[in-house]
């Protein structure tokens, strides 16, 4: 049986802790936190977070071309106490006008960002992979954590 709602946004983060450090959850986006939520990630531990969200673009009557406007935003945080490491995502749209006034099309944006902030850096990167250019819109986002050089 499918338990996922077919009307949610649901955007997979999958984080790789390639360093000798454990992370403790430090803060997560109060408008779209983790609906799995992990405590701690231990070293060399790979941990997956599902965070879900309406992925309904806004309704207007008029339609401001080429203006980008967000549909999905969010980002959780983790710290060993010397160093915090940030993954954030957002899917923004925007309308695109076409030349005799035929129905506008509709641009996805996906943006992903993967930093770390403190005093002994960890280099962190973030990637999208499968996704999905059609309503939900649903995703998967890659991201690491090494030791810097």
């Amino acid at each position: 049986m499918n338990d996922i709602d077919p009307n949610k946004l649901t955007f997979i983060l999958q984080i790789t802790n390639a360093t000798d450090s454990t992370f403790w959850l430090d803060d997560s986006s109060p408008t779209h936190p983790p609906v799995t939520r992990i405590d701690k990630i231990l070293p060399y531990q790979t941990v997956f977070m599902v965070f879900e969200g309406d992925p309904h673009l806004k309704q207007d009557i008029d339609i401001d071309y080429d203006i980008k406007k967000e549909v999905f935003t969010t980002y959780i945080c983790y710290t060993n106490y010397k160093q915090k490491v940030q993954f954030d995502t957002t899917l923004s749209y925007c309308h695109r006008q076409i030349a005799g006034h035929r129905i506008p099309t509709v641009e996805l944006f996906w943006e992903t960002n993967a930093f770390s902030i403190g005093a002994e850096p960890v280099t962190c990167g973030a990637a999208l992979e499968n996704e999905n250019p059609v309503y939900p819109y649903s995703y998967k986002m890659i991201a690491f954590m090494t030791p810097s050089a």
